[in-house]
């Protein structure tokens, strides 16, 4: 798990631009210092768009993809025109807005989450988030993806097509696995056991 460019954490506070290969010459220089030349990446996110455009770049470079809610597939929802009148409103309104990326919080947090929900909630007071426009990878690199894929995708996503983005994928990568999870949203907890599963198989494809 890399803190990514741009992001909180120990990266470098710069951020390209995204319809460069910028990104791909910073996860070359991370995979070369971890001395890798090939591997499987995990993305959620714009994480998601991150390891698609890096197999799109680099295709050698990467074994398998494990998506959640990525982006780069589906159109983005104007979620900030839904979400401004919210910010508005303080502490009750940012909740709301957390609620629709997140869904509903529990009655109370395990011991063991707390840290990580106090770490959000501090990146989300102190880091200026991403609002741009993530370029969408065209049907020809789609087609171009001949590797094995999984993706998982939330049919209550606030910030991303899901119906469009397993559209896409259905059209022009039929080899990926997509699970759509009907009442899921942005944000899907639990998804390790199956991205795992993914990763350790190494049975071949049937072609």
């Amino acid at each position: 798990a890399i803190d990514m460019i741009g992001d909180a954490g120990f990266s470098a506070p710069s951020r390209p631009l995204l319809d460069g290969d910028a990104y791909a010459l910073w996860l070359d220089d991370v995979m070369t210092g971890l001395g890798v030349t090939r591997a499987s990446f995990v993305g959620v996110s714009f994480g998601g768009w991150l390891a698609l455009d890096y197999a799109k770049r680099r295709p050698q470079r990467v074994e398998k993809l494990a998506l959640i809610c990525p982006a780069g597939i589906g159109r983005q929802k104007n979620f900030l025109l839904r979400a401004a009148p919210l910010l508005l409103l303080g502490p009750w309104g940012y909740a709301k807005v957390r609620e629709q990326v997140f869904g509903p919080p529990p009655p109370s947090l395990a011991p063991e989450v707390r840290p990580l929900a106090e770490l959000m909630a501090l990146i989300g007071r102190n880091v200026i988030p991403r609002v741009m426009k993530i370029p969408r990878l065209t049907d020809q690199d789609l087609g171009r993806l001949d590797l094995p894929m999984l993706v998982i995708i939330g049919g209550k996503d606030v910030l991303i097509n899901s119906e469009e983005t397993c559209r896409r994928l259905s059209r022009h990568v039929p080899m990926a696995d997509v699970r759509f999870l009907l009442q899921a949203r942005h944000f899907i907890p639990a998804q390790a056991e199956p991205i795992l599963q993914f990763l350790t198989d190494l049975q071949t494809p049937q072609i």
